[in-house]
């Protein structure tokens, strides 16, 4: 079994959301580009259609971001959550194992 180190996992995890970024904003510039040419030529309906294409495009790729963007974010609230729950159970672990002390045994 291979184990990989954090900061692996750190670059994987960010190699992806800079791809899916790139993709992104390499969309908005055909955008941009079919709705030039569209512009130029506004009897042709075919790029009128492709930009249209193109921009739902991105709204769904900027709603599948926002969307991991909440899931992270409620993944990271409730990690702070189980955080604070582990340091209250060790305290009170603390305490029992400071009072069995003190009991006297026979």
């Amino acid at each position: 079994m291979k184990f990989y180190d954090i900061e692996f996992l750190k670059s994987q995890a960010g190699l992806s959301d800079y791809l899916r970024y790139i993709f992104i904003f390499g969309s908005l510039v055909v955008l941009v580009i079919v709705f030039a040419i569209y512009i130029k030529h506004r009897i042709k309906t075919k790029y009128r259609d492709l930009s249209i294409i193109l921009l739902l495009f991105i709204i769904l790729e900027i709603g599948i971001q926002y969307s991991n963007y909440q899931i992270i974010s409620l993944s990271i609230l409730n990690l702070h959550r189980w955080l604070d729950l582990l340091k209250e159970s060790l305290k009170t672990k603390e305490r029992i194992k400071i009072i069995f002390l003190l009991i006297p045994r026979n």
